[in-house]
C-alpha cells in the first residue's frame, strides 16, 4: 500500500485545546489503515495532544483562536508549503475540509502535479462565489478526487468522487457498536458535543423541560448567548441535567452511551447539504437518533436507526419508550454497521492505495 497521509493544514487551536472533529478524523483514518500500511496524519503541533507523535507529520503552525485573521491564513498557506515539501511523489495525501478555500490556494501554489491530492469537502459553499471558484479552478488540475458524503456535492465540484461516510466503521476505540439493549440508561434523550445555534438545542430544552424523562446536555457552547438562554430554558427543570462547557473524548462517547437516544435538532446550515460526522459517532455505539427531518439526517429514517420529526413543538416523546420501536432501532443499527464496513474497500479503491 502507497503511504496515506490525512493532512489537516489550518488545525485549530482553541485556548491549547482542538476543537471539531479534526483530529478524531485523522485518528479515524489511523485505525482504519494501520494493518494495512504506513499511514501519517498532517497537522500543527496541537495534534501531538490528541495522537501519538509517531503517528504525525507536524506541520509548523496552529491557526489560534481569535488570532489575526490574514495571519492565520498565511500560517495555512505555510503549512500547505511545508506539507508538499514533505510528500514523496508515491504518498497519497488527503486534505481535510478546514479552511478549504485557503487550502485550494495552497494546493495551487505549493503542490507539485507529481503529487496525489485527495480532498473532503462536506459542502459547496467554499465554490459559490466567483474568486472562490477560481481558486478551485487553479488547483484542481493537482487534485485526483474528491471525498464527499453526498452525491449531489461530488457532482458540483465536477471531479472525479466517491460518497463516503465522514467516518470510517473500525469497531475499536471510540467506536464499541454495543448494541445491547439499554435496559438501565441514566438518559433518556441526551444532546451531547459543541453547542451552537443550529443545532437548536435550546428548542428542545423547552419541550422536554419538566417532563418524566431524564434529559442530558453537555458540551461547549458557541457563545455566552447560546450558553444563557439553555441555562433559561432549564431553569427550574429538575429533570434535565446539563454539563455545559468542555468535555473530554471519553466522556463524549461514554455520556452517548449512557443514553437511551440522542437528539439532534439541526437546522440552517447544519440542515442543507451538510454532513454530520456527530450521528455516526452515536449510531456508532450503537444509540439510536431523533432528529430534525432534514438532508443531512434523512438516512436515518431510511435505515431505520431513529425517528425524524417535522417540527420539535410536535414530537411525542413518549411514544420513543416503546419497547419494540427502541429493539427495531438498536437491529437497524447492527445492520447499518455491517453496511459500513466494506466503506474502508472502497476508500482504497478509489485513492489506489
Amino acid at each position: 500500500m502507497k503511504r496515506l497521509i490525512i493532512a489537516d493544514v489550518n488545525s485549530f487551536n482553541n485556548k491549547g485545546i482542538s476543537t471539531g472533529h479534526f483530529c478524531a478524523l485523522a485518528q479515524n483514518y489511523i485505525d482504519a489503515f494501520r494493518k494495512i500500511g504506513e499511514v501519517k496524519a498532517a497537522g500543527g503541533p496541537i495534534y501531538t495532544t490528541r495522537l501519538k507523535k509517531q503517528d504525525l507529520i507536524i506541520l509548523p503552525y496552529d491557526h489560534i483562536a481569535n488570532s489575526n485573521y490574514f495571519k492565520a491564513k498565511w500560517h495555512t498557506l505555510l503549512n500547505c508549503k511545508y506539507l508538499f515539501s514533505h510528500v514523496e511523489n508515491n504518498d497519497v495525501v488527503v486534505m481535510q475540509h478546514s479552511s478549504a478555500v485557503t487550502t485550494f490556494l495552497g494546493i495551487a501554489l505549493f503542490a507539485k502535479k507529481t503529487n496525489i491530492i485527495y480532498i473532503i469537502q462536506y459542502s459547496t459553499d467554499d465554490i459559490t462565489s466567483p474568486i472562490h471558484k477560481l481558486i478551485f479552478k487553479l488547483a484542481k488540475r493537482k487534485i485526483k478526487g474528491l471525498l464527499c458524503p453526498f452525491k449531489k456535492i461530488g457532482e458540483k465540484f465536477k471531479i472525479p468522487y466517491l460518497v463516503i461516510s465522514d467516518y470510517l466503521f473500525t469497531g475499536i476505540r471510540n467506536q464499541t457498536s454495543n448494541l445491547d439493549i439499554c435496559s438501565d440508561c441514566q438518559y433518556d434523550f441526551s444532546m451531547v458535543g459543541r453547542i451552537s445555534h443550529e443545532k437548536g438545542i435550546v428548542d428542545v430544552v423547552k419541550k422536554l423541560a419538566n417532563t418524566s424523562f431524564k434529559i442530558l446536555v453537555a458540551g461547549s457552547p458557541q457563545d455566552q448567548k447560546i450558553k444563557s438562554e439553555i441555562e433559561e430554558a432549564a431553569l427550574g427543570a429538575s429533570n434535565i441535567e446539563l454539563r455545559l462547557g468542555f468535555i473530554t473524548d471519553a466522556d463524549y462517547y461514554k455520556l452517548i452511551r449512557q443514553s437511551r437516544y440522542c437528539i439532534l435538532n439541526y437546522h440552517g446550515a447544519y440542515a442543507n447539504d451538510r454532513s454530520s460526522g456527530v450521528v455516526l459517532d452515536m449510531l456508532y455505539n450503537g444509540v439510536p437518533v431523533i432528529g430534525h427531518r432534514c438532508s443531512a439526517l434523512q438516512f436515518i429514517e431510511d435505515e431505520g436507526v431513529g425517528f425524524l420529526y417535522d417540527d420539535i413543538k410536535d414530537f411525542n416523546p413518549g411514544l420513543m419508550m416503546d419497547g419494540s420501536f427502541y429493539v427495531e432501532c438498536k437491529q437497524s443499527i447492527s445492520n447499518f454497521i455491517n453496511e459500513q464496513r466494506s466503506q474502508i474497500n472502497n476508500l482504497m479503491v478509489f485513492l489506489k492505495l
